[in-house]
């Protein structure tokens, strides 16, 4: 879904946009919904959209400036890369030429095929794909584009390449034989491979095939697969493939019964890129975060119906098409619930748009049985309701060379706002830059003022769209989603906080300190010096104390940590993880108590709603064994405590490829004159 938000958010249809994201084939969608055949068929066009525009913007840059002097604005593997999605921009120009010429529909199926093509993978037959059973129409439409479907082939790992990337797909799919299953009669452990002596003939297995192994004939209690490495007379010698290994002696000890199940053959399938559309849980984070509000049921808020009077709630009937009210009562406030979260409308699209069709009348039996004076008030509070929500900007100015300050007025948004919490924020598509779109950006606030109902951003223009934010001038409206994230708890900490920042983070540090100043015993900064750190703290006019973080000074900071029951590192990934790794070292002699290090994680995000999209999933660990335990929506919770992040899955999060992003740059730099 973070992949047709993007398409959405960013007008990727609009080939004169600035647009940021890369697309790779060969190309794997896992999912057979109509948001994977969704997924797939959007993927197509715009690779196609995409290596024409880079062929045309790259080529022109290279006449211009010549080869040696553009290769300088790229890394090696950017370059490359850039390379071939202009061969094939121009084997997509060419081919068109040629369909002009012959007075033909340009047909690209042979060329996104020799470069890899866009495929549907799914665990099932086609018969049994949602698509299929939905709209088997539109999955036709998508096939007959050239999109291909691995039916019956089960994921198992996703496979790299020597640099860290996607390189493919390791899947399993049904090996044609007379074996059903059979129970372990005994297990023997020789190094890594264990030998299983069966209780039937092995004579239909072979070598190099997949069995899974479980405690029960149905294989819901399954103990992972194994790689069948040699078959010998009445027994198997296997090893684990793409699980944790485990000691099966140990569990024939336990259970009476193992079995192993039906052989797999291997099969790997090429990737640079992997969409995965398999399905959605339901989004009820804000129950979690604001406890006692709704009543949950089976994994959704549970729905009511509202009864004649308009007023009453009942349990919701099993009829599809009642129950949209949650168990929320204040007075006569109802809170209704239409689309995905309903778990009648949950798991497709069309029905989930369809959803409103059938709420309205029980809407509007609740707003028809609403006293006139409340009614009356209403119809009053529309225009102040517009103009609490209405965002403009106030003030937009640069503060020093690279750097902008952006003030807005927000009335509903400020009242709701703390310091933690982020923001989403796109500038409007006006005057000269209506044709060009480009993303959005997520924000923390410099400052908050509920009196005067105003929010100040303060950020770096690296990046086109924060570029094109800067570009806001007073009375525009912009667009600001928030606040999400967590706030910073106001509960007064009984202890001292140390507070770490360095120059890209530095503004809401100082938000991070003003709050720390009163809900605390006290807080102390520490800025990482750099000249840019000093000049952005003299322009805003910070008179507060605080000391600088040098190398120098490093063993005198460690040696006072036993005085804080609280480090908050706040700023970069490389900045939290240096310092992350400096105190873990030296707290690993450290008999005091050891004060909780919290650390920024937030990364990159999308649409910062806490479940909706993946663009900002940050994997977590067991403090001890540090195995991977569950993946988190950093836009729910940016500030984690570092003991239980897994800091190598943040680095990777935060190396993406820039080629595109680098290539828009040097194009806008010369034709579109955005400073």
């Amino acid at each position: 879904s973070d992949f047709l938000m993007s398409l959405h958010e960013i007008g990727a249809q609009n080939n004169q946009g600035l647009v940021m994201l890369s697309m790779q084939l060969p190309c794997l969608v896992i999912g057979a919904g109509l948001t994977a055949v969704d997924a797939a068929t959007e993927a197509q066009a715009y690779y196609l959209q995409m290596v024409q525009m880079v062929y045309l913007r790259f080529n022109k840059l290279l006449e211009m400036m010549g080869e040696k002097r553009l290769r300088s604005c790229f890394s090696d593997k950017e370059y490359m890369k850039l390379s071939e999605w202009s061969a094939h921009g121009q084997a997509c120009l060419d081919l068109k030429n040629e369909a002009l010429r012959k007075k033909l529909k340009p047909c690209f199926r042979h060329l996104l095929q020799a470069w890899g093509g866009v495929n549907i993978v799914y665990r099932g037959s086609l018969q049994q794909a949602q698509a299929y059973k939905n709209n088997h129409y539109e999955l036709q439409e998508a096939l007959d584009t050239g999109i291909g479907f691995f039916a019956q082939t089960e994921v198992s790992a996703v496979t790299i390449n020597s640099s860290g990337a996607v390189s493919g797909l390791d899947c399993l799919q049904p090996h044609v034989s007379d074996w059903s299953f059979s129970k372990i009669s005994r297990v023997e452990k020789k190094g890594n491979h264990y030998t299983c002596f069966m209780e039937s003939t092995v004579s239909d297995l072979q070598a190099g095939l997949v069995v899974s192994i479980s405690t029960g004939d149905d294989f819901s209690d399954g103990l992972g697969q194994w790689l069948i490495v040699e078959v010998l007379k009445n027994a198997i010698v296997v090893r684990s493939w793409h699980c944790s290994p485990l000691l099966l002696q140990d569990y024939v000890d336990q259970h009476t019964n193992i079995f192993v199940g039906l052989p797999k053959r291997q099969l790997n399938l090429a990737a640079k890129q992997i969409l995965v559309a398999t399905g959605s849980m339901p989004n009820t984070a804000y129950e979690y975060e604001h406890k006692g509000h709704f009543e949950r049921k089976d994994g959704f808020y549970k729905m009511y119906d509202i009864c004649t009077d308009g007023l009453k709630l009942k349990d919701a009937s099993y009829h599809p098409h009642s129950g949209f009210f949650l168990s929320y009562t204040n007075g006569n406030r109802r809170v209704s619930v239409v689309g995905d979260l309903h778990p009648q409308f949950h798991g497709s699209v069309v029905k989930a748009l369809a959803s409103s069709q059938h709420a309205v009348v029980d809407l509007m039996r609740h707003l028809d049985s609403l006293p006139e004076r409340i009614c009356a008030q209403k119809n009053d509070d529309v225009g102040r309701l517009h103009s609490d929500m209405r965002i403009s900007v106030l003030e937009s100015k640069p503060l020093m060379e690279g750097w902008h300050l952006l003030k807005l007025n927000a009335p509903w948004v400020c009242s709701q706002s703390k310091p933690g919490h982020m923001f989403r924020l796109q500038a409007s598509y006006e005057g000269k830059f209506s044709n060009f779109g480009y993303e959005s950006v997520s924000l923390q606030p410099y400052e908050i003022d509920h009196n005067k109902h105003t929010i100040t951003f303060v950020f770096q223009k690296n990046s086109l769209a924060l570029k094109r934010l800067s570009l806001v001038s007073s009375g525009q409206s912009v667009s600001c989603m928030g606040p999400t994230g967590v706030s910073l708890s106001s509960r007064h900490l009984s202890h001292r906080v140390l507070l770490l920042t360095d120059d890209q983070r530095l503004p809401s540090a100082l938000l991070y300190r003003s709050h720390f100043q009163m809900c605390s015993e006290g807080v102390d900064l520490y800025v990482a010096q750099s000249e840019q750190a000093k000049r952005l703290l003299d322009c805003l006019h910070f008179n507060y104390s605080f000391e600088w973080l040098v190398e120098s000074h490093e063993k005198n900071l460690i040696l006072s940590l036993g005085q804080y029951g609280s480090i908050f590192l706040h700023g970069e990934f490389n900045f939290v993880r240096q310092y992350h790794a400096l105190f873990s070292d030296y707290f690993l002699e450290y008999t005091g108590n050891i004060p909780k290090m919290v650390g920024f994680v937030g990364g990159d995000m999308q649409c910062m709603l806490k479940g909706i999209c993946a663009q900002c999933l940050q994997w977590q660990v067991d403090p001890e064994t540090k195995e991977r335990t569950k993946a988190v929506y950093a836009c729910s919770w940016q500030d984690q405590p570092l003991e239980i992040v897994d800091l190598s899955h943040a680095d990777s999060r935060n190396n993406r490829c820039q080629a595109l992003s680098h290539l828009n740059g040097e194009w806008q730099k010369r034709f579109q004159n955005l400073s």
